[in-house]
């Protein structure tokens, strides 16, 4: 998840001490550990047979609107080192 200002996600953060210069930071958990999770949820999501379906049912939707999303989500999930 993404801890946007304004959400209750980021304020719980915030007042537990875990984000850093607004990302969320996790006290034994390496940046390396942490995308390798992130990684894998990209994979299982957009990867899985129910967003396929989906994608099938409501093309114009599901991806077209959504391109460039689905295209970063791409390069990071296929590349180990990800540069913007």
């Amino acid at each position: 998840m993404i801890p946007f200002p304004g959400t209750p996600f980021y304020t719980e953060l915030q007042e537990k001490g875990l984000l850093k210069e607004g990302a969320p930071h996790y006290p034994g958990l390496t940046r390396e550990e942490m995308e390798t999770m992130v990684r894998k949820a990209y994979r299982k999501f957009y990867v899985g047979l129910p967003f396929f379906t989906q994608l099938l049912r409501h093309p114009r939707e599901m991806f077209f609107s959504r391109f460039w999303a689905y295209y970063n989500a791409l390069k990071f999930m296929l590349w180990k080192k990800y540069i913007r």
